[in-house]
Order: C-alpha cells, then structure tokens, then sequence
C-alpha cells in the first residue's frame, strides 16, 4: 500500500468537501480522553469540619435531593443522545468518503442519512466489542454510589472510628480492579483496532453486527503488517497533532485563568465577574479544541475508509 498516497487522497476528499467537517465535529462528541494523578493525602478528622456542617448538608439534601437526581438523570440522557449522535456521524463519514472516492456527489443530509440507517448495526458491533468495560464502568459506578451511601449513612461524629474499614475495603476493591483492569487492557487494544474496521464492514459491504466483526477479524488477519503500520501511523500522526494543538490551547488557557488568578492572589476574592469571564473563556477554549478535535476526526476517518477498501482485496469473503 502506497501509505503517502492514501494520507493525499484522503486529505483532497476532506479539502474539497468540507461539508465533511461538520460530521467530523458531531463524530468526536464525547471523545475525550485525560489522565492525571497526585500524590497528596489528607487523613479525615470530624474537628476539621465547621460547626453545623452534618445538620447543614442534611438540609441541603432535603432541600435538593430531587434536583440533583434529576439532573444527574438529564446528563444520562445527553450521554445518551451524544452517543447516538457521534455514531451516526461516524456511519455517515465512512460512507460519504466512500462515495466521494467513487466520484459521486455527497450532501451533508445524504450524509446523514447514510448514517442513521446504519445506526443500528454501528450500536451492536459498539456494544458487542466494548460490554466488558461497559459492565466494568456501570460496576464502578454503582460500587461508588453504595460506598458513598454508606459514609453518608454514618454519623459525621463517630466518622474516625467507622471510616477507617471503609477505607480498607475500599483499598482492596481498587487493588482487584487495578488488576482486572491490567488484564483486560489487551483486550480494549484489540476492541479499538477491531471497531474501525467492523465499522467499515457494514457501512460499505452492508454485513450485519456479528458478521461486520467477523468481516474485520478476516481483513486484518490477512493484512497484519500493513496493518501494523497503518495503526502506528496513526498513532504518530495523532501524537504530533496532540503536539501542535497543545501548543496553541495551552497558553490560551493560562491566559483565560491569569486575571482570576491575579485578583485572587492580590485581593484574595473571587467575584462573579472573574467567574463570569473564566467561564467564557474556558467555554471558548473548549470550542476551539473541539473544532481542533474535528479536523483530525474527520481526516483520520476518511483515511480509514480508502484504506479499508484497500485492504479489502486481500482479504476472503
């Protein structure tokens, strides 16, 4: 495979529909990724807390029990939407590369079209290869609420003497998820190497959720090296424009936080105004990283299609 000549036709399909964009932004809703850690500790003790605190937080949640439920339950259903949205998106960009390499003419609404009538099949073939880090999350997630629910139900007062086997269980659940976390890490390679390819399986050759994996399992076992190089191709493209994007949303980022941070430093106050411009500031920053975000969305999916068809050729039916 002629891999600078795929990355060029790539680039002058994106270029000369940029249409395509618009996908590319809906395509990387929800994609974001982070990691981060510290090392600081900080051992409880109730005399830390202010006077009236436990009655003050009980009240708080009296008062506001059914808001936060409700707007936790509204998150949930933007993720949702979000989601659905993204691989609607991500259906269409596969097929409007496609089409475009073939000459025809593409709409943003064919576009869209293409992709919701493949939504379907890009939920089951999502599902089928991510179940394990999705049973793993909702896990966590409902692990964190019991042991949350169980501090709360304690009395703020005997909180030394009963969050200390709290802590130590705690302790040990993380250990045994850091442990199946190691083990299902090669798995969750695979997963995201299978996804792109299975994607394209039933977008462009119309296979069905289990068929669409098998179809990419096939057209990777026969093509492994070029494979091999087109996924640390990726990955060294991904690399220097995380670079490059870095480089420009970082100081822009400092900048956004110097005046909250100078008023905070010399007057020791944090007024609705800086909140105010902190908060347009960070809602500006955030649009440009997402259009940022876009661009390489929407190249590296139409890459992924004209070297898909490509791969294609080698491999069985």
């Amino acid at each position: 495979m002629d891999y600078g000549q795929l990355l060029t036709d790539a680039w002058q399909i994106v270029w000369k529909n940029k249409f395509l964009f618009i996908l590319g932004f809906l395509a990387a809703l929800g994609a974001t990724g982070g990691s981060g850690g510290n090392n600081l500790s900080y051992t409880f003790n109730p005399e830390d807390l202010p006077p009236g605190f436990e009655s003050s937080f009980e009240l708080f949640l009296d008062q506001y029990a059914a808001i936060l439920s409700g707007l936790f339950c509204l998150i949930f259903l933007l993720i949702i939407a979000f989601w659905l949205i993204r691989l609607t998106a991500q259906a269409g960009l596969i097929s409007a590369a496609a089409r475009l390499a073939d000459g025809e003419k593409v709409s943003l609404g064919d576009a869209l079209g293409a992709g919701f009538s493949k939504l379907g099949r890009m939920i089951g073939i999502y599902l089928i290869l991510y179940s394990p880090f999705i049973l793993l999350g909702i896990l966590l997630v409902v692990l964190a609420l019991v042991l949350a629910g169980a501090a709360i139900g304690y009395e703020l007062s005997n909180a030394a003497a009963t969050f200390e086997p709290i802590l130590a269980s705690v302790s040990i659940i993380i250990a045994c998820l850091s442990l199946l976390c190691c083990v299902l890490l090669p798995l969750l390679a695979a997963a995201t190497i299978i996804l792109p390819f299975a994607q394209r399986a039933a977008v462009l050759e119309d296979y069905g959720v289990t068929a669409s994996i098998g179809r990419a399992w096939r057209v990777i076992k026969a093509n492994l090296g070029e494979v091999a190089i087109l996924v640390l191709l990726f990955l060294a493209i991904s690399i220097g424009y995380g670079f490059a994007v870095a480089m420009i949303m970082v100081p822009l980022a400092f900048l956004a936080a110097v005046p909250a941070f100078i008023s905070l430093v010399i007057d020791g106050t944090f007024g609705a105004g800086n909140f105010f411009a902190l908060l347009c500031g960070s809602l500006a920053i955030g649009l440009l990283a997402a259009l940022l975000n876009a661009l390489w969305t929407t190249y590296r999916s139409a890459t992924m299609t004209l070297a898909y068809r490509r791969l294609v050729e080698k491999a069985p039916k």
